[in-house]
């Protein structure tokens, strides 16, 4: 009798063995597909953010956590935090560090191919500011100055102003860096230069300007500049590019 016990005691402890064998099995694949899954999060988002542009970087995701970053107005925020499942689609829930007083929480919800999003923004102080909604588009991938990002935003790299008078930078995330030197007359630029950075936008229908909002400078009192591109074709075919962009009296050309 005792022998028949250990027998059925030990074929219930193999049997249990092998369902929870099964299980890790098969929670393993579950695991291993959403990671290789959630890489398609991996990218850059524009949307519209309370009346001005929002990049959303994501540059981490396991199926689990992710993180990157975010650029609103010129200011770069650090985001990270989890990654769950609801259905087809991708729910991310994104602070930010906390250090700001306009810091706060995004709640993202991204379609199964992660082309598009939906997302609220919470601040962590609520008499700053209000809460946002918004929608977001992936960009492109790919460097800025490839032949598909170009096309798109001809706009992307690095401008020199007349006279050494300064550059501005326009980078695939949605930042906008701006070194300027004043005029202090006609024939006398200031010794001192202006630094300031922003974020820009584009609308498709018009695509011979850029907005830019800049981060709020004591040095720089304007809020945002429409930059208008200048376009020319080329001598030995008709393929146009770039040539210039100009806001008022600024006028920058492609390179250093």
């Amino acid at each position: 009798m005792t022998r028949m016990l250990c027998i059925f005691a030990i074929g219930l402890f193999l049997l249990q063995a092998c369902k929870t064998g099964n299980g890790t099995t098969e929670e393993a694949k579950k695991n291993t597909s959403d990671s290789a899954g959630s890489y398609a999060l991996v990218g850059t988002y524009k949307g519209d953010f309370g009346g001005a542009p929002i990049f959303i970087t994501i540059n981490f995701s396991n199926g689990k956590q992710a993180a990157g970053y975010n650029i609103h107005k010129g200011l770069r925020r650090n985001i990270k935090g989890e990654i769950v499942r609801d259905g087809s689609n991708w729910v991310l829930s994104l602070t930010e560090p906390g250090d700001n007083p306009y810091d706060g929480k995004f709640t993202i919800t991204f379609n199964a191919d992660a082309n598009s999003g939906n997302g609220t923004w919470t601040p962590n102080n609520i008499k700053a500011t209000a809460e946002k909604k918004f929608q977001l588009e992936k960009m492109k991938s790919g460097e800025p100055y490839n032949e598909g990002m170009r096309s798109q935003y001809p706009f992307l790299g690095y401008f020199s102003a007349y006279e050494n008078s300064g550059t501005i930078v326009f980078e695939e995330d949605g930042t906008v860096k701006m070194t300027y030197y004043p005029k202090v007359n006609d024939s006398t630029l200031a010794q001192q230069a202006i630094e300031v950075t922003g974020s820009w936008s584009n609308n498709p229908q018009q695509p011979q300007q850029v907005t830019v909002n800049w981060k709020t400078n004591s040095g720089w009192s304007q809020k945002s500049s429409l930059f208008k591109i200048e376009m020319e074709k080329g001598e030995e075919t008709n393929n146009s590019y770039l040539s210039a962009i100009v806001c008022d009296s600024l006028r920058f050309v492609p390179g250093p």
